[in-house]
């Protein structure tokens, strides 16, 4: 199979999405990525919730068929950003609670686990605030505990994602499965991970639209079992974006560490 694209596409002064993306096929294996889905990688785009999801699933499979050393891969599980919108959806429909627990539950038996993602001891799930922000959560189950990771709030925890995490930890503890109820003795508990900051170019802003790419490379380095200390210099030196555009659209390649 042909690239798409090659590294010179990157380079200084060039267009990171040419014409040739319109006239080359989708890679055989590709999860539900458009070639116009790539347009969100080029710099200063907010990823979209395809390229997010696309991303997660690779660095997933890249995780359980070649774990990191003394890591059991079967113990971590990582669901797509359309999980969040069933719990958010769960949350917001209490008279329909009975019918959509029903549904969450047989949509993740769709789903190529080999067992519920509610039996997993560490549930991995990216959060979208719709055409504003991507954030990552990190679900400890045996733990009962909570890690956000958001790359525009040092402080972690706002109201506002206190919300989110309030709504999966109703959605477990209505579930009744007792991997993920919490009780008197373990209630559920919600902890800054402090996230890498993402800035704006001349670092004077707490800003920018690097969140996915934040998420991401947060996602990764759990999986890899590392410490997340990357930071917006090193988003821009080693080009992620470019290396998650090629992981996606050449899959018979040798992948780029992010």
């Amino acid at each position: 199979m042909q690239a798409i694209l090659t590294e010179k596409i990157f380079q200084k002064d060039k267009t990171f999405i040419s014409d040739k993306l319109a006239l080359n096929p989708l890679p055989q294996g590709s999860f539900e990525v458009k070639n116009l889905d790539a347009a969100c990688l080029q710099k200063d785009k907010r990823l979209n919730d395809v390229i997010i999801n696309e991303a997660s699933s690779m660095l997933y499979q890249l995780h359980l068929n070649s774990p990191p050393p003394e890591v059991d891969p079967k113990v971590t599980v990582v669901l797509n950003s359309f999980f969040q919108l069933k719990i958010e959806e769960y949350a917001n429909k209490p008279t329909d609670r009975v019918m959509l627990m029903k549904k969450l539950l047989r949509w993740q038996k769709k789903l190529t686990y080999p067992k519920s993602f509610l039996d997993y001891t560490t549930i991995l799930c990216t959060i979208n605030y719709i055409n504003s922000h991507w954030l990552l959560v990190r679900i400890e189950t045996s733990e009962k505990r909570m890690y956000l990771y958001d790359s525009i709030c040092p402080a972690g925890i706002t109201d506002e994602n206190r919300k989110r995490l309030d709504n999966f930890k109703n959605f477990f503890n209505d579930s009744e499965h007792a991997n993920v109820t919490d009780s008197l003795e373990k209630p559920w508990t919600y902890h800054n991970a402090c996230c890498p900051q993402q800035y704006d170019e001349d670092n004077s802003l707490l800003a920018g639209n690097d969140c996915g790419i934040f998420a991401i490379m947060c996602l990764s380095r759990i999986l890899e079992n590392k410490n997340i200390e990357f930071d917006q210099k090193y988003i821009y030196d080693n080009k992620i974006r470019e290396k998650i555009f090629l992981n996606i659209y050449n899959r018979n390649f040798e992948l780029h560490k992010l």
